[in-house]
């Protein structure tokens, strides 16, 4: 299903298309340390069921035939990924963990849950 933007998502759109750079615009990164003994499986079904609480967080822009963005519904189901990283491999993600989103293309969330393993 497609929708109009409203004006405070327009604005946002019009913002990241017209950046002349490649910010982090509109992103509120987060990280978030866990205990150790932390239940990282139930954690990855409790986001997957919150966002799938909010399906409009699955939509992407697209643009219509006339050029006008609009909104498209997301569907299907939501995927939070559980990786095993040692800790120079978490260094990496980190450096990495801020990135620009192409929101015409990607979904409008972006999560994932990460272990770090010693070897």
């Amino acid at each position: 299903m497609k929708s109009p933007l409203s004006q405070a998502q327009s604005g946002v759109y019009y913002a990241c298309e017209t950046s002349v750079s490649d910010e982090y615009n509109y992103q509120n990164p987060v990280l978030f340390a866990l205990p150790e003994d932390a239940d990282l499986a139930r954690l990855q079904q409790a986001v997957q069921d919150a966002l799938q609480a909010h399906p409009y967080l699955g939509s992407h822009v697209i643009v219509n035939d006339e050029g006008v963005p609009e909104i498209e519904s997301g569907e299907g189901t939501f995927s939070v990924p559980l990786r095993e990283v040692t800790e120079e491999e978490w260094e990496s993600v980190k450096q990495g963990f801020a990135k620009t989103m192409d929101i015409r293309a990607d979904k409008l969330y972006r999560a994932e849950i990460y272990k770090i393993i010693n070897c």
